[in-house]
């Protein structure tokens, strides 16, 4: 009868373990997008690089992205300036 208490605690475990993997597979991305004069840039566009993920920025030109933790490349973009890739693998 050991062996039902043992199953479920494995079965218990495994199901963590899975969660903790699946939650681990991704990062948040927040910052704020502004022109060369300083000013923010309301409704540019922010996209994970090679993924679908995406977003715009708010009024006071912040976003806050939800990305693969593989993403190492976002791109923004907006009408009437050059798209910019931007590196954020070593940003913290």
């Amino acid at each position: 009868m050991l062996v039902k208490p043992l199953l479920k605690a494995t079965l218990l475990f495994c199901l963590l373990f899975t969660v903790q993997a699946v939650l681990a597979q991704s990062k948040t991305v927040s910052g704020k997008v502004s022109d060369d004069k300083g000013n923010p840039v309301v409704g540019a566009s922010v996209l994970a690089k090679g993924t679908k993920s995406g977003t715009s920025t708010g009024s006071d030109g912040t976003f806050r992205l939800t990305v693969p933790s593989s993403t190492t490349t976002l791109v923004v973009s907006y009408v009437g300036f050059a798209d910019q890739d931007v590196d954020i693998s070593s940003s913290t």
